[in-house]
């Protein structure tokens, strides 16, 4: 697995999901993206210390 694209795959998941989350500007839309946030980096930690 390459690190850098994997990296840089999370961080544009990660700035475009958080966009999305402040211009809708719903409470639960937080809850689930922060949620969601904490599930993918760890899945992604995980899987680059394989």
């Amino acid at each position: 697995m390459d690190e850098t694209a994997t990296v840089g795959g999370l961080v544009a998941v990660f700035g475009v999901t958080l966009f999305v989350a402040y211009r809708l500007e719903d409470p639960v839309l937080w809850v689930l993206w922060g949620a969601s946030m904490v599930v993918l980096n760890g899945a992604a930690l995980i899987a680059m210390n394989r």
